[in-house]
This record gives structure tokens, C-alpha cells and sequence, in this order.
């Protein structure tokens, strides 16, 4: 990942936001079922969130890969 190493993400062949930080962290995957318990009632509403964040991890997965085999 050279071009986020030395701050060019403008230069990288995907697009890479500025705000890298917004991204989750190892603590936030950790506490992520206790959020989704505390946050959502029913099993349902924490299955559909967890489903939509699911596929939302997984695009990005598949774009740093990318990012990689490019490099």
C-alpha cells in the first residue's frame, strides 16, 4: 500500500478516502456484537445491520486486495 504510506491516496488506482481514520478498528470489531446487543432489540434488527455492515467489509476487503495485487 506505498501510495497510503506516503499520503498520496489521490494517486492510487482506487479511490481512497482521505478520512482513513473513520475506518473501524481492531478494538471496534471487538466490541461490535455488545453494540449491536445494546443498540438494536430484536435479533432481527442486529441479523439486517449486521448483514448490511457485513457487505460493506467485504467491498472493502475486495478493494484493498486490489490496491495490493496493483502495488
Amino acid at each position: 500500500m506505498k501510495q497510503l504510506k506516503i499520503a498520496k491516496h489521490e494517486d492510487s488506482l482506487i479511490y481512497v478516502k482521505s478520512n482513513l481514520d473513520l475506518l473501524p478498528s481492531y478494538s471496534d470489531l471487538q466490541s461490535y456484537e455488545k453494540y449491536l446487543y445494546d443498540t438494536y432489540e430484536t435479533d432481527y434488527e442486529q441479523d439486517r445491520i449486521h448483514e448490511v455492515y457485513s457487505l460493506l467489509v467485504n467491498e472493502l476487503l475486495e478493494r484493498i486486495e486490489i490496491f495490493e495485487k496493483v502495488e
